[in-house]
């Protein structure tokens, strides 16, 4: 395989976006998660259901960083 790296990045933003999307997309095609992260992933979403009104809204957690960190 061939390519000339200087070339591909002085293609324009645009043709880089879709050139780094086809690529994403031949390697998700390629690449399935295994069982443990399938698994592992199905607990964490039935850990967040389980505890939706647990969190912090976006507001409240801006409040916390702000009063914590000053920012």
């Amino acid at each position: 395989m061939s390519y000339n790296t200087s070339e591909l990045l002085s293609l324009p933003t645009k043709d880089k976006i879709s050139l780094a999307e086809a690529l994403w997309s031949s390697v998700e095609e390629e690449v399935q998660p295994t069982a443990e992260e399938i698994e592992f992933a199905e607990e964490r979403l039935q850990l967040h259901n389980a505890t939706l009104n647990d969190g912090l809204s976006v507001e409240a957690f801006k409040n916390y960083f702000k009063d914590k960190y000053g920012f």
